[in-house]
């Protein structure tokens, strides 16, 4: 995503609009999935606490200046090949404790590398 939102922001620039920035919060936990609608307009979504929080680590990614924020539950689920940066908790609504999160700067693989664009590319 970062790779192509670069491209795709190198052919906007030169036809004088603005960069697009993108600002992504991961959480993992518990939801509930379902379809909902009617026969002519059907959406599969996921509600609950989970999707809750994930959404306020997307709010966070301005705060932080990072384009990508990944709280301590993915961390955790996480294998050694992702670089992460640790940042300054923040209270949040619905959370009682400051909640920490990382933004994930890359990963050291070969698919990735190439994906990474210069350093802070994506940053806001």
């Amino acid at each position: 995503m970062r790779r192509a939102l670069a491209d795709y922001n190198q052919t906007i620039v030169r036809d004088g609009i603005p960069r697009l920035v993108l600002g992504i919060g991961i959480h993992r936990g518990p939801v509930v999935a379902g379809v909902i609608g009617t026969a002519e307009l059907v959406e599969y979504g996921v509600v609950g606490g989970t999707v809750n929080l994930a959404s306020r680590v997307e709010g966070l990614t301005r705060v932080h200046g990072a384009d990508i924020l990944i709280t301590a539950a993915v961390r955790s689920a996480l294998d050694g090949r992702f670089r992460l940066r640790a940042l300054p908790a923040v209270q949040v609504k619905g959370v009682p404790e400051p909640l920490v999160t990382f933004a994930v700067e890359g990963a050291d693989d070969a698919e990735s590398r190439g994906a990474q664009g210069p350093p802070g590319a994506g940053m806001k």
